[in-house]
C-alpha cells in the first residue's frame, strides 16, 4: 500500500537538494571541524555558519547580527520568555499559540492571554484593551497557526505595539514558503523560524532579535552565538537550514492543491450528508496554502486518524507535540479558545507540502471514504 504523507505541518520530509549538501558536510571531505577553533578548518566552519547566517538574515530582511542559532523553535519561543521574566516584561500571547509559547507564559501570573475570532484571528479590540492599561512589555502573535493554518495580520498588530511601546514576537515557525516573512513589512522585533518545517533537518532553529532589543543569555560557558547562547555550533545543520529556507520561499504556492482537497471534501460531504465543516478563515489571504482542518462532529477524530494511518494516509489530530502530552485532555485547545463547542473541539489535520501531488489528495479521499464505510458513516457506493 503506497503510503500518502499529509503531516507537512508536524514535520516536512527534508528537501532532495538540502539532503545532497547534509550528506557532502557530513562525509569524509566535508566540514567537521569546531567553528570556535582557530586553525584553517575552524575558520571554514565559521565561515559556512556566517554565510548561513547571512542568508537567513536575507530573506527575512533582518541584519546579520540579529539572527540567532538555537536548537529547535521550542527552545527560540522558551529563550524569549525567559527574557521576558529577567527584564520584566509582563506578556500577551495569543490563546491559540504553540505550547512552548503558553506553558512558559504560566510562569508570570501577571500575564495574559489575547483571546480570537471563530476563525482563530486575533481580536484586535481585546489587544488594544489589553495594551491600554500600561503594562504589557511583550506581545507574541503567531504569524501562522500550527493546527489550522489562520495567518495572523501581524501588520495591524505591530501598529498597536509600537503606540503602546510593546515589543512583538511571531512565531514563524510554519511560515517560511507560506506567509510574507519579511521583519520590515511585519513590524516585529522578534522571529521565531524552524528547519525541519521547510523542508530542512531536526535539530537547529533561529531566532531574530531586533538590534537593541533586549535577549539575555540562555546558555553560559562557551561564549558561542555572541555569548548569549554557548554551546558548539552545529555547523551541518546550520548551513542546511540556510539552504532549506532559502529552496522554501521559492517554492511553488501550494493553493491550488489546497483548493483541490477543499472541493473533494465539500463534494464528499454535500454526497453523505456529514456536516463537515472546514476550520479557519475561508478568506484564502489569511489562510497557509499548506494546512487544512476539518472537523465531522459524528467522528472521533483520533480514532479516525488511527484509521486512516492504517489505510496509509499519514495525517493528525492536532499538532504532534500534543499528541504526546500526558494531560489526556480531550477537546482541541485551539478550537476551544476559538468557541466551539465540544462535538467540535476536535479536527483531522491534513497538512500537505513540496511532495504532494494532486493525485495523493485522490487517493487519500477515497481512503477517508472507506474509513468513513468502516465507521458507519456512509453508505457503500460501489
Amino acid at each position: 500500500m503506497t503510503k500518502i504523507y499529509l503531516d507537512h505541518a508536524a514535520t516536512t520530509p527534508m528537501r532532495p537538494a538540502v539532503r545532497k549538501r547534509l550528506h557532502q558536510l557530513f562525509g569524509i571531505d566535508g566540514v567537521w571541524a569546531n567553528s570556535s577553533s582557530k586553525h584553517s578548518a575552524g575558520a571554514e566552519a565559521s565561515a559556512i555558519v556566517e554565510h548561513a547566517r547571512s542568508r537567513i538574515a536575507a530573506l527575512i530582511e533582518a541584519k546579520t547580527n540579529e539572527i540567532y542559532f538555537t536548537g529547535s523553535a521550542t527552545e527560540s519561543n522558551n529563550w524569549l520568555l525567559a527574557t521576558a521574566r529577567e527584564f520584566d516584561l509582563v506578556t500577551a500571547v495569543l490563546s491559540t499559540e504553540h505550547s512552548s509559547l503558553l506553558a512558559p507564559l504560566q510562569l508570570d501570573s501577571r500575564n495574559v492571554l489575547i483571546p480570537v475570532d471563530r476563525d482563530g484571528q486575533i481580536q484586535i479590540s481585546a489587544l488594544e484593551s489589553i495594551l491600554q492599561k500600561g503594562t504589557i512589555g511583550l506581545v507574541s502573535v503567531g504569524l501562522v497557526n500550527n493546527e489550522i493554518g489562520t495567518i495572523q495580520d501581524l501588520e495591524r498588530v505591530a501598529t498597536l505595539c509600537r503606540k503602546h511601546r510593546a515589543l512583538l514576537h511571531t512565531d514563524a515557525a510554519q511560515a517560511l514558503g507560506h506567509a510574507v516573512v519579511s521583519v520590515e513589512k511585519l513590524g516585529v522585533d522578534y522571529m521565531t523560524l524552524s528547519s525541519h518545517k521547510a523542508g530542512g533537518p531536526k535539530g537547529v532553529a533561529a531566532l531574530y532579535a531586533r538590534s537593541g532589543s533586549p535577549l539575555r543569555p540562555l546558555l553560559i560557558g562557551g561564549g558561542h552565538e555572541r555569548g548569549l547562547r554557548s554551546g558548539t555550533v552545529a555547523v551541518e545543520l546550520i548551513d542546511s537550514f540556510a539552504l532549506a529556507a532559502e529552496s522554501a520561499l521559492k517554492t511553488t504556492s501550494l493553493s491550488s492543491l489546497r483548493e483541490h482537497l477543499i472541493k473533494r471534501l465539500h463534494a464528499l460531504d454535500a454526497m453523505f450528508g456529514l456536516d463537515i465543516s472546514i476550520n479557519g478563515p475561508s478568506d484564502t489571504n489569511w489562510s497557509s496554502p499548506h494546512i487544512v482542518s476539518l472537523t465531522i462532529p459524528s467522528v472521533h477524530s483520533t480514532t479516525f486518524v488511527e484509521d486512516l494511518n492504517r489505510k496509509g494516509v499519514l495525517c493528525s489530530a492536532g499538532a504532534a507535540c500534543k499528541a504526546s502530552n500526558p494531560s489526556g485532555a480531550k477537546d482541541n485547545p485551539v478550537l476551544v479558545a476559538m468557541g466551539r463547542d465540544s462535538d467540535r473541539a476536535h479536527h483531522i489535520r491534513l497538512s500537505i507540502g513540496h511532495t504532494t501531488s494532486m493525485s495523493e489528495i485522490d487517493i487519500a479521499i477515497e481512503r477517508l471514504e472507506e474509513c468513513l464505510i468502516g465507521f458507519g458513516k456512509v453508505a457503500r457506493t460501489k
